[in-house]
């Protein structure tokens, strides 16, 4: 129920649902887990690949890291969630150009 109710309304949210993004990816990785339930595994991954799409793969991809790194509940699923992820990513043209309005770039 709740999933439904995060699919329907949060993930259009785009970019605004980032400063929950940490707790909500916890939440799910840490279901996703332990359950056997395999229409909730169905409905957690479609969550995440829309949470992917929405909010954009810079963030939900370090956050994944950050949780796989930091929490023993969240790396079997964390990982698995993010081999499929990087998998379909491709190189987007542009993204370099983020780092340099921001001055970031200098740093590296």
């Amino acid at each position: 129920m709740i999933l439904r109710l995060l699919n329907h309304y949060y993930l259009d949210l785009g970019k605004e649902l980032i400063p929950m993004l940490s707790g909500l990816m916890k939440a799910l990785l840490s279901v996703y887990s332990t359950t056997i339930n395999s229409q909730l595994l169905q409905l957690i991954e479609l969550t995440l690949s829309k949470i992917l799409a929405s909010v954009g793969r810079r963030y939900v991809v370090g956050i994944a890291w950050s949780l796989v790194l930091q929490y023993k509940d969240c790396k079997q699923s964390g990982i698995k969630f993010l081999s499929r992820a990087i998998e379909g990513m491709e190189y987007i043209k542009g993204e370099e150009e983020f780092e340099d309005e921001r001055g970031l770039s200098e740093f590296n």
